[in-house]
């Protein structure tokens, strides 16, 4: 059994909690400009905001599940499955 870099996880923490940030700017200015109360922009002219806001969101939840290194008590889980419910959570927030 060798040694666990709690260097890289943290790294991978620390980079995922930064692309959460980066889904938080493109998704405020999404929310300024499609409900401003004066001259709201409608359709898709703000929508294509939530591109840039989705790709780092759900990039985030898999660096942040990497990092962690989850396990159960049967041994490690699958990161597929980890994943997936992680972005079914994210998806339905």
């Amino acid at each position: 059994m060798g040694m666990i870099s709690y260097d890289s996880y943290l790294k991978q923490i620390f980079l995922g909690n930064i692309l959460l940030i980066v889904c938080c700017a493109f998704y405020l200015a999404w929310w300024m400009l499609a409900f401003r109360p004066e001259n709201a922009v409608k359709g898709m002219k703000s929508g294509w905001l939530l591109i840039p806001a989705a790709v780092p969101g759900i990039l985030s939840v898999v660096v942040i599940l990497r990092g962690m290194g989850l396990k159960t008590a049967a041994g490690n889980c699958s990161q597929t499955v980890l994943c997936c419910g992680a972005e079914s959570r994210f998806i339905s927030c």
